[in-house]
């Protein structure tokens, strides 16, 4: 080989190798989605409906450079192969608390009700890193008739049963959203679980979960398990993993497309309002910001709470809206949090703290005509007759002006059925199922033959489950007559 064939064939060699080198130096690390979970976003009050996906990207230390590279984005569409909606930018949104854990959101512009919608999530330039087209199942327009799920204390243990069932009535569209009423993951309670790590449970109940959440709108309300990274209090927690912060770093509740003006306090999450069908739902936070709550900002073991606003002045202006607004095409009023106000519990933390509730909410609830009060934190299912003040306002269920109370805290968890209950149910209270674990789901009619004389029909069906079944343990139904 003379010297100049020589030469080149080096010079052919060397380009390759750096054309080589630029590749490996310029190729984008991708890093798939995961926790996929899809809630409620838009004005509901001007009947606009959106949704917002959520979902985290788990980096490992030789990923990391990828982090500030990453462009979240949300394609969705009618047709799973078409979609042609493309949502980035400014309506996406990046949280982290924990190092290389970060949580993207995106949220949809206004799209169709009664429509099914396919949708992914993932690195904008990334295609290896993006989800598989999901379902989005069919949302109610305004004033129709809904059917919601109901769960409160799931967790981990003893949850699969619900998960399963949950998971599979919504691939079958038997609801359209999902309400979780506090007390989520338990990622607090290490003791009794399989893990040592707070963010190693919650990230393995989050990916349990996503059969349900990225097929159904998914909403939640803080309990005392979602407060701090530990049930007895702040001790051995770093500063990120106190007062909400996980809680509220993934999660994005309606509260935050309340406009401006009336946002209820910085990040929509802790306390929020929204119209979904023929239901005004108001979520509240039972855990903190509001007289002799259970939490604040100066406690001894756990200081928690002191977000923007004031809890109950919001409350009582979205109680007051939601009366004067009530109509035919709107007549429930169902608020939701995590303690209940009446049960059949003989213990609680703090001592009395029951009562204490249910002093502050009470009076509200009876002054604007609440029909329904959602709660957990007991690990059972119960409900009461209509309740005015410690005692039984009406013996049925027909045109009261008083609540329902209903507890809905069965769904699982580590620490089992409640054993600090009465031995017979308080003669306030209509039934109850302390044995079996499950949820809800809650339905509501207008006109209905087996209600005859009764137009607005709300009905609450308790569902027992196995692993591998369901059936019905309990229907409750409020009615009233036509508005």
């Amino acid at each position: 080989m003379n010297l100049q064939r020589r030469t080149n064939l080096l010079l052919l060699l060397g380009t390759l190798a750096l054309a080589h080198f630029i590749d490996i130096a310029q190729a984008r690390v991708c890093v798939s989605p995961e926790q996929v979970h899809v809630a409620l976003a838009g004005d509901s009050d001007k009947g606009e409906l959106r949704f917002n996906v959520k979902w985290t990207v788990l980096y490992s230390s030789d990923q990391a450079s990828a982090i500030s590279e990453y462009v979240p984005v949300l394609r969705y569409g009618k047709n799973p192969d078409q979609l042609d909606t493309v949502t980035t930018g400014a309506a996406c949104k990046t949280m982290s608390y924990w190092p290389l854990s970060y949580h993207y959101d995106c949220t949809s512009d206004p799209i169709d009700f009664e429509t099914f919608y396919y949708y992914s999530v993932g690195d904008m330039n990334c295609a290896d890193a993006v989800s598989k087209p999901a379902l989005l199942v069919k949302q109610p327009k305004p004033g129709s008739t809904v059917s919601v799920a109901i769960l409160g204390d799931l967790g981990i243990d003893n949850a699969n049963a619900t998960i399963w069932n949950l998971a599979d009535q919504a691939r079958l569209g038997d609801f359209s959203l999902a309400i979780h009423l506090g007390d989520i993951a338990y990622a607090d309670d290490l003791e009794r679980s399989r893990f040592t790590e707070y963010e190693d449970a919650t990230n393995y109940f989050f990916r349990s979960i996503e059969p349900i959440t990225k097929t159904v709108p998914y909403l939640v309300t803080p309990g005392n398990h979602d407060v701090t990274c530990r049930y007895t209090g702040d001790a051995g927690c770093p500063d990120a993993l106190r007062n909400f912060t996980a809680y509220n770093a993934r999660w994005r509740m309606p509260g935050f497309d309340a406009p401006q003006k009336s946002r209820p306090h910085a990040n929509g999450n802790m306390w929020y309002s929204f119209t979904y069908g023929n239901i005004r739902f108001i979520s509240i936070n039972t855990e903190s910001d509001y007289p002799n709550a259970p939490y604040s900002p100066n406690g001894k073991d756990t200081k928690a709470g002191g977000f923007t606003g004031d809890q109950i002045a919001w409350l009582e202006k979205e109680l007051a809206k939601a009366a004067k607004e009530r109509s035919f095409d709107r007549p429930w009023i169902v608020v939701y949090g995590h303690r209940p106000l009446y049960s059949s519990t003989t213990l609680d933390y703090p001592a009395d703290q029951q009562n204490r509730t249910c002093e502050v909410l009470e009076p509200l609830f009876l002054k604007y005509g609440v029909d329904l009060y959602l709660s957990g934190h007991l690990h059972d299912y119960e409900y009461t007759y209509p309740m005015a003040r410690g005692q039984v306002y009406k013996w049925d269920f027909h045109n009261s002006r008083a609540p329902v109370y209903i507890i809905n805290g069965a769904a699982g968890n580590a620490e089992g059925h409640p054993t600090t209950i009465t031995p017979d149910i308080p003669f306030f209270e209509h039934y109850r199922n302390a044995n079996d674990y499950g949820y809800g789901v809650i339905k509501t009619f207008v006109n209905p033959a087996v209600n005859k004389g009764a137009y607005q029909v709300l009905c609450h069906y308790f569902l027992r489950v196995t692993p591998d079944s369901r059936d019905f343990d309990d229907i409750i139904c409020i009615t009233k007559d036509t508005l």
